[in-house]
């Protein structure tokens, strides 16, 4: 059987780091705990207790070596500043400087959401529809706007949804969780947007 010790030289060195990342679990979820809090600012605190409590996981006191590494990946990945950039752009969409009220915007999202990981939950396929018109709301309330064309064809080009390092990310949490993530109902609801924008998609 094949063991970590066989594995190339590089390999075992990057295992080692990640490793090495939550030595001390408690500094590691206190670090992901921060760094949602920052991109999340001004959400109100019961609202990001709730979020904390659904899409950041502790490690459990005997996790198993699979989620440990998943653990660790997390809190090495949150010190990559492209992820921060693009988490932030999937949140915003767009140069925050134009949103006039964030903390309505990150709260109708996270409402939004909510509604949506019921979907997820229970195999919807994406589809415009009511959550999506919510969100574009959220948006174009935020952004002192109507709900038009041009703002959802704005909203779908500035997202950064299919970006690599955010799937991973979350892929990472519900590998530990086991549960459903905010992450795939922001997923959802930029699907639901893109086929909104596909001339395929039946009008209502």
């Amino acid at each position: 059987m094949r063991t970590a010790e066989d594995a190339p030289p590089a390999a075992r060195a990057a295992r080692l780091e990640l490793l090495a990342a939550v030595q001390d679990r408690h500094h590691a979820y206190d670090s992901l705990v921060t760094f949602w809090r920052r991109l999340l600012a001004p959400i109100p605190a019961a609202m990001f207790d709730g979020f904390v409590a659904m899409n950041i996981p502790e490690l459990p006191i005997d996790p198993a070596p699979r989620h440990v590494l998943a653990y660790a990946e997390l809190a090495t990945r949150i010190t990559d500043p492209a992820l921060t950039v693009a988490m932030s752009r999937q949140l915003w969409r767009t140069n925050p400087t134009g949103i006039h009220d964030k903390r309505a915007l990150v709260t109708a999202v996270a409402e939004v959401c909510e509604t949506v990981d019921s979907l997820v939950a229970t195999g919807c396929e994406p589809r415009p529809g009511p959550e999506l018109d919510r969100f574009i709301g959220a948006h174009a309330a935020a952004r002192h706007e109507r709900d038009t064309p041009r703002l959802r064809r704005q909203l779908l080009d500035d997202a950064t949804d299919t970006d690599p390092g955010i799937h991973r990310y979350w892929k990472l949490t519900t590998e530990i969780t086991g549960t459903t993530t905010s992450g795939a109902a922001q997923y959802w609801i930029y699907q639901a947007l893109a086929k909104w924008a596909d001339p395929a998609t039946p009008r209502r």
